[in-house]
């Protein structure tokens, strides 16, 4: 626990937010950009607004001059309302209609993505003269991929069937879960511009990078690599992570409720109507030294389902607080029940 986040808990003894609340340091968000801007330094980096898009989140990654990656409509009107510009967006969802193309177009937004022909000649249309960014199927390389773009054998198909109209494509891009396999699906990638699409300007190498922490050779090797293809084809990198910037929130719960159970223990948490994606660390704000053989945790929904479990925990009661580390990424506010929705503090 770093500084910062001892300084929340110190707060939350002292009843200074709002529960239940998720809690930022603003600058170590900003720190986090930077970090990692600099290690992908031979990209230019995006911040994924699918990761965080909460007003204070943009707002604070405006400050250190940040550029944005959206998928909707949505995303996009909120960028324009703090002034972003247009430039500094890409766009990343191929299944874009044709009013959003359109607006986001008419805004600055010179970077789209596909995957079949139609998307492509729709982007030709309202979308001229623009980065066309054709996104690679790579399941075959990387068993936990998502299934969607085209295979290589499907990008032989395409530039025989239609070879006028693929010659407007040049970009590349694809969605990854590990980072670390990004060399193999850049040797995809050479492969494809050599063999058969020679226009290629640039490779969005998507998102899922986290903080140098020990990876620093990783970074190292990577620079190496983009800089070498980058002198070979003479093309430029995007890059547009989310989680590595913001998962370090605090999300904090109050205890409605506890009670045991057939030698268990169960925890209601004011949890309102969040979703949170990942759990990193629990930490528990009570003054019982009791412990429960095994703890479930569940919020006040009426499906009474639980979130999670553990082992060896303090015996919680009423009024107590749980607070989750390494919060912040995927965190969602829904109207489900009609609950509160968790404020969001930025210190």
């Amino acid at each position: 626990m770093d500084k910062a986040q001892k300084d929340i808990i110190g707060k939350v003894v002292n009843c200074k937010f709002d529960m239940p609340c998720l809690v930022f340091d603003r600058k170590a968000v900003q720190r986090n950009y930077l970090e990692l801007k600099k290690a992908l330094d031979k990209t230019r980096m995006h911040y994924a607004l699918k990761a965080n898009s909460c007003n204070d989140v943009l707002e604070c990654l405006k400050e250190v001059d940040a550029n944005f990656e959206i998928a909707s409509l949505g995303e996009l009107k909120k960028l324009e309302s703090i002034g972003i510009d247009g430039k500094c967006i890409i766009f990343s969802n191929p299944l874009a209609d044709e009013g959003i193309i359109r607006a986001a177009h008419k805004y600055g937004v010179r970077y789209f993505s596909f995957f079949t022909i139609d998307q492509l000649k729709r982007l030709l249309r309202f979308a001229p003269n623009s980065i066309y960014s054709l996104r690679l199927k790579i399941s075959d390389i990387l068993n936990d991929a998502i299934d969607s773009g085209l295979s290589l054998k499907e990008i032989e198909l395409l530039v025989n069937s239609n070879p006028k109209i693929s010659e407007e494509i040049n970009g590349l891009c694809f969605h990854m879960s590990n980072p670390h396999k990004v060399f193999t699906i850049l040797d995809r990638c050479e492969e494809i511009i050599k063999k058969y699409l020679k226009n290629i300007k640039l490779i969005n190498i998507g998102g899922g990078f986290n903080l140098i922490g020990d990876q620093q050779n990783f970074y190292e090797q990577l620079e190496s690599r983009l800089m070498a293809m980058s002198e070979k084809y003479s093309i430029k990198f995007y890059s547009e992570p989310g989680r590595g910037i913001v998962s370090n929130g605090i999300f904090l719960a109050s205890v409605e409720s506890a009670q045991e159970l057939d030698k268990t223990y169960h925890v209601y948490l004011d949890i309102g109507s969040c979703i949170f994606f990942k759990k990193e660390k629990v930490i528990f704000v009570s003054k019982s030294n009791e412990l429960t053989r095994e703890c479930f945790f569940h919020g006040l929904a009426c499906n009474n389902s639980v979130i999670f479990k553990m082992k060896n925990v303090k015996k919680l009661k009423q009024g107590d607080v749980v607070c989750f580390m390494g919060a912040g990424a995927y965190f969602q506010n829904t109207d489900f029940h009609s609950f509160k929705k968790p404020n969001i503090y930025f210190l």
